[in-house]
């Protein structure tokens, strides 16, 4: 038998997800461009077959959107934009849904 996810004391991860996630996009908006075009690549595929897979640049793409230059973040990959903005509005969603949830009990 499978336990309500939707019980209080199963969906303690909905926030902690959504506080990982925008932390993560926090720490994004404060590392300068430089730093990150000196890392080394990260990507298995990249590393493995000197081949871009459809993830490369999406860190690059994240960290350009959220110091404000669209287009770089575009160039870095065409893809990440779209996926970050879904992927923090959902994170915002998630918190402010159980943070709600939690005022309504008390």
């Amino acid at each position: 038998m499978h336990a309500d996810v939707s019980s209080g004391s199963r969906i303690w991860w909905r926030p902690a997800s959504a506080v990982v996630i925008l932390g993560a996009l926090a720490v994004l908006a404060l590392v300068p461009m430089n730093v990150l075009d000196q890392a080394p690549s990260t990507c298995p595929w990249r590393n493995l077959l000197g081949v871009r897979c459809l993830g490369c640049g999406g860190t690059h793409a994240m960290a350009a959107l959220l110091h404000g230059d669209v287009a770089a973040a575009f160039e870095y990959n065409a893809l990440a934009p779209a996926v970050g903005v879904g992927l923090a509005l959902t994170a915002l969603h998630d918190l402010i849904r159980s943070l709600w949830q939690r005022i309504a009990r008390e």
